[in-house]
């Protein structure tokens, strides 16, 4: 058996010939910034709607840095470096001297079959990341958990080859639950919507808790999608 969980730019999905698409890719860039080099207090993490075409920036603290970061669907943003600087400036005060980091994100652009015969893709490498936040740990673990399950009960029948035939309903089971993320997603980002969304965050504490609701696990995308 193999598991590529190589990552979004994936070696094993390539060699495997499963196909994704490249448009659905977000650009991810970071920083780790030490507290000391910034003027105000940070106790609360912080996101910022509207710096970045579908996508957002944030300021995660931590206890000795701030993560600071900024990520959107690569097509729609020309110069998210300069998008960066934006945020830097309006969070930190100025653009900090650490180097940025990058990296492709698998952005709602998750593969119909993740993987072909005795070889699984799982996490980024299957673009098992969430439409909205961009979040992927979670999912990664679980599609880890869900393709060991496959592996086991291929190796117990003696049939390598039928692997991926046992993981793909568990697997599907996160990349439907993707689908409202979807409906979510335009909403929030769409040149049509997002404003009237930046509005209601602005003037409706209900819309900030339930989105935070979202981002914790404790609410359905569709219920705040409604």
């Amino acid at each position: 058996f193999i598991v590529g969980a190589d990552g979004a730019s994936s070696r094993v999905r390539k060699l495997a010939g499963v196909a994704i698409d490249r448009r659905g890719f977000a650009v991810g860039l970071e920083v780790e910034v030490p507290r000391a080099d910034v003027r105000r207090d940070v106790r609360d993490p912080e996101v910022y709607f509207g710096i970045a075409e579908w996508g957002y920036g944030w300021v995660f603290p931590k206890r000795d840095t701030l993560t600071v970061g900024i990520g959107g669907l690569a097509h729609e943003n020309a110069d998210l470096q300069a998008s960066f600087r934006e945020l830097a400036t309006t969070a930190l005060g100025a653009v900090p001297d650490q180097r940025v980091s990058g990296s492709p994100i698998p952005f709602g652009n998750f593969v119909e079959r993740p993987g072909r015969g005795a070889t699984l893709l799982v996490g980024d490498a299957a673009g098992l990341v969430e439409p909205l936040t961009g979040e992927g740990i979670a999912f990664a673990v679980l599609s880890g958990a869900y393709a060991a399950q496959a592996i086991i009960e291929a190796a117990c029948l003696a049939a390598p080859s039928r692997a991926l035939e046992l993981y793909l309903p568990l697997y599907e089971s996160i990349a439907s639950s993707f689908d409202d993320v979807r409906l979510l997603r335009r909403l929030v980002f769409s040149r049509y919507t997002k404003r009237l969304f930046h509005s209601a965050l602005g003037s409706d504490r209900r819309v900030v808790v339930k989105h935070m609701d979202v981002l914790a696990g404790n609410a359905e995308y569709r219920d705040y999608a409604r």
